[in-house]
């Protein structure tokens, strides 16, 4: 398993296949080589994180899914 619904091409992560010791290597390589690039890497995916899942929201999509569960249920009795 891997968060690749975390990872955009806008550049905010690096994936690598899983299993793959080489293209991981490859991958930390690069990230040593490109400090520059890592850190934009890392403003960018927290810029995502903070608009994308903030605790509002979260609580919002709950909501929403325990309304739509609620009313799927109605009529039928708890």
């Amino acid at each position: 398993p891997t968060n690749r619904e975390l990872v955009f091409g806008n550049g905010n992560g690096l994936l690598y296949q899983c299993g793959n010791v080489l293209d991981l290597k490859e991958k930390i390589a690069w990230m040593l080589d490109h400090p520059y690039l890592l850190e934009q890497m890392g403003k960018k995916a927290r810029e995502h994180a903070l608009s994308h899942y903030t605790v509002k929201l979260n609580a919002e999509l709950i909501y929403r899914e325990y309304m739509e569960i609620m009313k799927g249920r109605s009529g039928k009795g708890l």
